[in-house]
Order: structure tokens, then C-alpha cells, then sequence
């Protein structure tokens, strides 16, 4: 716990605290899921959007990848109007 607290203190370079600040407010207009298939498809690399989105790198892993993962189909529920009756 004593390193987080020692990295959440220690000061930001420049120009990774003008990224950070651009991270927060994609995070804030859309979900966590959208901004990390955003960056990743301007060639940021996983480890520096967990870093800079405050998450780890197995999150942005598995978001990356229901994100390219084929949409299952839902069930269709058994509609009354078509199912044959028993007259």
C-alpha cells in the first residue's frame, strides 16, 4: 500500500500529466470499455492505457477483448401468435 501512496505523490512529468488530464475527460464523455478501444487504435500499448486510465492491465486486456469478440446472439423468446394451437 506504501508504493501506491508514494507513486499517487511523486510528481508528473509534463507532459504525462497533460496525458492523464486527456484520459479524464474521455473517461468522463464515454465508458471506460469505448476510451480503451479508442486509444488502443491510435497505437497506445495496454500497459500505458491501464496507467493512464488508472486501471490494470488485465482490465484493459479483457475489455479489448469483448470488444473485438463477435456479439453472441440473444435468445428469442417464443411468441405466442406464432406457435400452432390446439384449436
Amino acid at each position: 500500500m506504501a508504493s501506491r501512496r508514494r507513486d499517487a505523490t511523486r510528481e508528473l512529468d509534463p507532459i504525462d500529466e497533460v496525458a492523464r488530464l486527456l484520459a479524464l475527460n474521455l473517461k468522463r464523455d464515454r465508458g471506460l470499455q469505448e476510451v480503451i478501444v479508442e486509444l488502443e487504435g491510435v497505437g497506445i500499448r495496454q500497459a500505458r492505457i491501464a496507467e493512464l486510465l488508472g486501471t490494470t492491465g488485465g482490465y484493459v486486456s479483457v475489455a479489448l477483448g469483448r470488444a473485438k469478440a463477435p456479439a453472441k446472439p440473444t435468445k428469442k423468446s417464443k411468441s405466442a401468435t406464432g406457435s400452432k394451437g390446439t384449436g
